[in-house]
């Protein structure tokens, strides 16, 4: 009798294990029934308070064998809205599918609100289940949504794989950064360093496969008449779609313009190669919750070395060309007297010489000195222009000196009492940059050469 009941109670509850297998896919939903935003534009609404942008990916022209690289790979929605959320919700009752913000790459705003609600933003977006703490943010001086635009690449199908290369060119240039959503909340919460973003800009690509029209017509312009001006086809495109609030939204696919033109517009535009394209090129600097100004080039080159970040970068002295490392991470210390932060700096870079002009050979050991020499002064000139820009036009630290002060004392309650943030600004910097300059000679010269 009790072996019965025993293989009754086994079979029950092999019975019910078997049961709690078969719910796992009660609630599963197929790929083809969402719908995946990769890019999302920040802009200042007219009616509502944002004009929002959302960058949908079609996977059915990204998995097309035929499909042109970056034509109709996704499509743009643009609604007037007061939050993402709201955004989002307006934007599902226009599509036949739900929106996921789990593959988004990138989150652009627009300078007008990088000045006044970024701040604002990130902590939403931060606060979101469903966005990546590693999404990258980028400010464009232009309108935000006119970045993602003109994000149809020439060489990637894939819209998302390509700001994932875009991104990734801080690592091998030297001339912009690479900052995602978390560190820009960390830091804007820290009280001993400034947040950055990404500087982004449309710069014009040209196709050298065909001719381009010397007065090209913008590749994301918006609703204009035949008479329109080529100027104002380019100008801010709020205001044509902030007139219906909430429920207003403008949606486009691949690069192609809305405006309507002539039959012979339109065939000029056609054979037109010449194309707009996101460009990241430059830093956008914080300070007390807004953005304060903006670092570009050779001052992008000199956060990088500050931070540690720079991988390397081909650089220009004259008619001569070297390779720039880093070869360990720079020696600094802070110490403050009073309200006046004294900041001691040594950078240690390493050069390989590339290319030499006709006017000096460095490949001759003698002139390896002077090159070093070169270098030194115009990368100490290059570091102290930024810091002296930061600190004291800026205003902020971003380079993070403040968390090498906090060595310096106890308690935190001491260190706040410095105030580092309101004090930077009277930084005082003793800069000394030190290079190990490698000329990869095989032969020191044509002489010794003809000698062997």
């Amino acid at each position: 009798m009790n072996r019965i009941l025993l293989k009754i109670s086994v079979s029950i509850l092999i019975m019910l294990l078997l049961f709690t297998t078969l719910t796992g896919c009660y609630n599963s939903k197929e790929l083809d029934d969402l719908a995946y935003i990769i890019g999302i534009a920040i802009d200042k609404g007219t009616e509502k308070k944002f004009m929002i942008t959302l960058q949908i990916a079609v996977p059915v022209k990204i998995a097309s064998e035929g499909s042109e690289p970056g034509k109709d790979s996704s499509t743009l929605i643009t609604i007037e809205a007061d939050s993402l959320s709201s955004a989002i919700s307006y934007a599902s009752t226009r599509t036949s599918k739900e929106m996921k913000l789990s593959h988004n790459k990138i989150i652009v705003f627009s300078e007008e609100i990088a000045k006044t609600e970024l701040t604002n933003c990130v902590n939403a977006f931060i606060s979101s289940q469903e966005i990546r703490p590693r999404t990258s943010i980028v400010v464009c001086p232009d309108e935000a949504r006119k970045f993602l635009e003109n994000a149809f690449p020439v060489l990637e199908t894939n819209p998302a794989r390509y700001y994932d290369l875009l991104l990734a060119s801080a690592e091998y240039t030297g001339y912009t950064t690479k900052t995602e959503l978390i560190d820009f909340y960390l830091n804007n919460k820290s009280k001993y360093i400034n947040p950055i973003a990404i500087h982004g800009n449309i710069t014009t690509y040209q196709d050298p496969t065909g001719p381009s029209d010397p007065n090209p017509p913008s590749a994301a312009s918006d609703s204009s008449s035949g008479n329109d001006s080529q100027g104002s086809s380019s100008e801010s495109g709020g205001n044509s779609n902030g007139g219906g609030g909430s429920s207003n939204d403008s949606s486009s696919s691949g690069g192609s313009s809305s405006g309507s033109s002539s039959g012979a517009q339109d065939s000029n535009q056609e054979q037109n190669k010449e194309d707009l394209t996101p460009e990241l090129y430059g830093i956008a600097v914080f300070a007390n919750n807004v953005m304060v100004g903006t670092l570009t080039n050779y001052e992008v080159l000199a956060h990088s070395i500050m931070t540690n970040s720079l991988q390397g970068v081909n650089f220009d002295l004259g008619e001569t060309t070297v390779s720039i490392s880093q070869r360990k991470r720079p020696q600094i210390k802070v110490n403050v007297d009073g309200n006046i932060p004294h900041i001691d700096i040594t950078v240690l870079l390493d050069a390989r010489l590339l290319y030499s002009g006709d006017n000096l050979n460095y490949l001759q050991g003698n002139n390896k000195k002077d090159l070093q020499q070169k270098l030194e002064e115009e990368f100490k000139n290059i570091i102290t222009t930024y810091l002296d820009k930061t600190a004291k036009e800026f205003k902020s630290d971003i380079v993070g000196f403040g968390k090498i002060l906090k060595a310096n004392y106890l308690t935190i309650e001491e260190l706040d009492k410095i105030n580092w943030l309101n004090i930077y600004k009277n930084s005082v910097f003793d800069l000394k940059v030190k290079f190990n300059v490698d000329t990869a000679q095989i032969f020191s010269s044509n002489e010794e050469l003809n000698t062997k």
